[in-house]
């Protein structure tokens, strides 16, 4: 990792432009520490090394999870089981007001049946 990253980082690299992304303030903050503490770069060293190494490897060597820990995949899954027992669930409610209709007309239709 260090070889690549000195070519890539280098600030005389005529072949570097300017990426420009909105980040929300705290964030940028505590992520650009996070970068400094943990791997001695900048925040905009590390967005070059993730870069550089996306396209080495044609893809991310981690996968994203979304704030309940799942991955798009697994979340995606789980929507779609969701949407089916709703489905489910609504049949048999509608099944149960039928069923419900259905066996009070039964009663109305009987004789009453008086004293013996």
């Amino acid at each position: 990792m260090q070889k690549f990253t000195k070519e890539i980082l280098s600030k005389k690299n005529p072949n570097k432009v300017t990426c420009s992304f909105k980040m929300d303030k705290n964030l940028k903050k505590a992520f650009s520490d996070l970068c400094i503490e943990n791997t001695g770069y900048s925040m905009y060293e590390i967005f070059n090394i993730l870069a550089y190494e996306a396209m080495r490897h044609n893809g991310f060597k981690f996968q994203l999870i979304d704030e309940n820990g799942f991955f798009p995949e697994e979340a995606e899954e789980i929507q779609r089981r969701i949407k089916n027992m709703q489905s489910m669930f609504s049949y048999i409610e509608n099944n149960n007001k039928n069923n419900k209709k259905d066996n009070e007309n039964k009663y109305e239709e009987l004789p009453l049946a008086v004293g013996k």
